[in-house]
């Protein structure tokens, strides 16, 4: 509220009556009087002063002593009370109160009425009657949030519950879990036996009602019922664990249940299906031709099949018995393993000797067991099997005795040879490659040869091993490989694909060749052919750089010449009676031509040292200190241009480059700069450094006469051309400032306009 005008001071405080002011004074709601529009504190009960501890309001205006009531509106509603007569009720409205002790603002919620007080028919006030209901509103709010917890909790409870209210049981709550039980189904509002129909010819509703009846709870296990999940579908058995608890009302009688419930069809039936599993077992454990064996958690042999008969010992060798059978020097290692099994719980393999009781003789047997475990992860039995596999036993010693001799043989080739299986990892090596690179097989099988592969080639190397093997086809690469010495040799591997009898991939074969000698010639050879290409380059543009400056170094040569010829024949015919004035004409003429002819010879050493460019030696060049050196021969140009000039080289302060070449860039760019300013207004240069992927970029930014840098941009570069010929020079400067720079890896770059300057950025390369 804005502070009241001097002409309208605050009204004089109005007392109620002593009756009246008893009651106000000892009411426990809070009560005041307020006077005028702009709201003066006429009378306030202790119940209201309370409400603002330490503050003397009486006779102040509302809005200076509780700002907080303008700021949350109260006082906006004032006005609108006193200026309409309609009366305002507020219910539950937050005030933030300020206490004005250190203390953050309390928030308070108030019922209030605003009523208009009226003297002598016409509107003078305000009264106010106001209570504090913040405890009652945060204690409905915490019951609200206590509500809303429960029914999140129930409704992402995993367990399907659902509340059924009343004797015919309606569906009154279902949470997602009850829900899922039944997807295609209506249920909620709806009564038990109406949306599960099916359920009427099942124990259930029995147990429903003995439970509404009696109030006692209800628990089942695994209890079969024949329902529907859709509506439509053919019923199928579905089995609960369910507990069925009676709702009470808030006098004490049943009036619902609450339903809590698991779905356990798929345990049950996995449950049905591992007896099954293990009938069918026994059958075929019966009719296997297989030893097939189970044992207790402790390793106690339980069970063996009927096919343990073959070695002439009955089912008495339960327990450890069948060590009877099992060869004398099988049976220690045997059992060290088994034992190591059952106290790690590990799957269990030995290769042991059974003797055949009808021919006495020992034949060799896979033997191998797996733990059955429980829900809690223990073991509980041991299931196993032997397999007789001594005609594949025979099989790997005929095999190892071939892989000894293919082995011996590879050994002795003067090549490298490997092998890898289908995933790519080598599984062998022969002996040459351990000789040259000192490996291991430990540190070169699988993929630990590309470590004695020059890093630079490894990457590259692995990519087409790789990717031949993804397509089983056939690579060439060549890289350095390290020998013991620490040296990289030049090698060659090659490979083919190789496939079984069955015409499935098993891998790659291949074999390595040092060809050192050899690529360090052709490398040597295409180094040698690459210098004498760029030489032979080098020299044809000298040549026709050389062959343009001769002709035009020749044009330009003969008009000074001449000039001078005659200036010089006017100057003896006239030696002995010249007088000062033709003194003054003739010899500044004469010192033009000079100058011209002096002019031209600079500029043939120039194009001559541009055939020389990116031959000095790289150095790191401070360029505000070669600026300097610079501007201090372009001294008289910048006087006559009235020239200012900036420089910023904050972003690299140095940068590498031969001294020499980068003092006749700045000088070519500076100089131009000055003579092609324009006339009519003081030359204003910038000159700055910049980065640009990762190369220093000089920038020369002048408001000269600028040109169409869209039609000349490129044609300034060449040599002699010239765009503006109100100034001398002959068009070399830009050429060999373009010359050095793409030496060095660089290049230039111009914008311009006609009259709006030019701005040339000049990217060094990265020297």
């Amino acid at each position: 509220m804005p502070a009241p005008l001097a002409s309208h001071p605050p009204l004089p405080p109005a007392v109620p009556e002593p009756a009246l002011y008893q009651v106000f004074e000892q009411s426990p709601a809070a009560m005041c009087l307020l006077r005028g529009p702009q709201h003066a504190l006429a009378y306030y009960n202790p119940a209201y002063q309370a409400l603002f501890p330490g503050r003397d309001m009486r006779g102040q205006l509302l809005a200076q002593v509780q700002p907080e009531a303008v700021a949350s509106g109260f006082v906006a509603l004032l006005d609108q009370v006193y200026q309409s007569g309609e009366p305002y009720e507020g219910v539950e409205m937050p005030l933030a109160i300020d206490p004005r002790d250190g203390r953050p603002a309390q928030l308070q919620y108030f019922n209030f009425t605003y009523n208009a007080f009226r003297e002598e028919g016409r509107i003078t006030g305000v009264t106010v009657f106001a209570y504090v209901v913040t405890e009652q509103v945060l204690s409905r709010r915490a019951a609200e949030q206590q509500r809303q917890l429960l029914y999140q909790l129930y409704q992402e409870a995993p367990v399907p519950i659902a509340v059924l209210a009343g004797p015919t049981w309606v569906y009154q709550l279902v949470n997602p879990a009850y829900q899922r039980v039944f997807p295609g189904r209506a249920l909620l509002g709806r009564p038990l036996l109406e949306a599960l129909p099916e359920v009427a010819d099942s124990p259930m509703p029995a147990i429903l009602a003995e439970v509404y009846r009696t109030g006692h709870a209800y628990s089942s296990q695994d209890m079969p019922l024949n329902l529907a999940r859709h509506d439509g579908a053919a019923p199928e058995i579905i089995y609960g664990t369910f507990t069925c608890q009676a709702r009470r009302n808030d006098q004490g009688e049943v009036d619902g249940l609450v339903f809590f419930a698991t779905d356990v069809t798929e345990q049950v039936r996995m449950r049905q299906q591992v007896q099954q599993s293990e009938t069918r077992f026994r059958r075929l454990a019966e009719t296997s031709p297989l030893v097939v064996w189970e044992a207790d958690a402790a390793g106690n042999t339980t069970y063996l099949s009927p096919n343990w008969d073959q070695f002439g010992y009955t089912g008495t060798d339960l327990g450890t018995g069948w060590l009877q059978a099992v060869h004398p020097d099988d049976q220690s290692p045997m059992l060290q393993a088994w034992h190591a099994a059952v106290r790690s719980g590990q799957p269990f393999a030995a290769e042991l000797r059974l003797r055949v009781a009808a021919t006495g003789a020992y034949r060799w047997h896979l033997d191998r067991a797996v733990p059955v475990r429980d829900e809690a992860g223990q073991v509980v039995q041991w299931v196993g099997a032997a397999i007789d596999i001594h005609e594949l036993k025979h099989l790997q010693h005929t095999l190892l005795e071939s892989e000894q001799y293919f082995r011996s043989m590879a050994d002795h080739v003067p090549a490298m040879l490997w092998v890898t299986n289908p995933a790519g990892a080598c599984t062998y090596l022969n002996r040459p490659w351990y000789e040259l690179t000192g490996q291991t097989e430990a540190e070169a099988l699988g993929y630990g040869w590309l470590q004695a592969v020059h890093p630079e080639d490894a990457a590259a190397t692995a990519a087409a091993f790789r990717a031949a093997n993804d397509r089983q086809e056939p690579f060439r690469v060549v890289y350095r490989l390290r020998n013991t010495a620490g040296d990289y040799r030049w090698a060659i591997d090659a490979a083919t694909p190789r496939f079984d009898a069955a015409g499935t991939y098993a891998g790659l074969v291949g074999v390595v060749l040092d060809v050192h000698e050899q690529q360090v010639a052709e490398q040597a050879l295409q180094q040698l052919t690459a210098q004498l290409q760029a030489t032979n380059q080098q020299l044809v543009r000298s040549n026709v750089d050389l062959d343009n400056f001769v002709y035009a170094a020749s044009h330009d040569l003969k008009q000074p010449v001449h000039n001078l010829d005659g200036l010089l024949d006017e100057l003896l015919r006239s030696v002995q009676g010249m007088n000062p004035a033709e003194e003054q004409l003739l010899l500044p003429l004469i010192r033009q031509a000079l100058q011209q002819l002096n002019g031209t010879i600079d500029e043939l050493a120039a194009l001559g040292q541009a055939q020389q460019t990116g031959t000095g030696p790289v150095e790191t060049v401070a360029l505000a200190e070669i600026t300097a050196e610079v501007l201090r021969t372009l001294a008289p140009q910048v006087q006559v241009a009235r020239a200012r000039i900036s420089t910023d080289f904050a972003a690299r302060p140095a940068v590498s480059f031969p001294r020499a070449n980068l003092r006749t860039v700045l000088f070519n760019l500076l100089s131009n700069a000055l003579k092609f300013a324009d006339p009519d207004r003081p030359a204003r240069i910038y000159l700055a450094v910049q980065v640009a992927d990762e190369q220093p970029v000089l920038v020369v930014q002048d408001n000269g006469l600028g040109f169409d840098a869209q039609k000349y941009g490129q044609e300034m570069f060449h040599l002699f051309r010239r765009l503006h010929g109100h100034t001398p020079g002959s068009g070399v400067g830009l050429y060999l400032v373009n010359r050095i720079v793409q030496a060095h890896g660089g290049r230039i770059e111009v914008e311009s306009q006609e009259g709006q300057g030019a701005t040339f950025r000049v990217w060094l390369g990265r020297v």
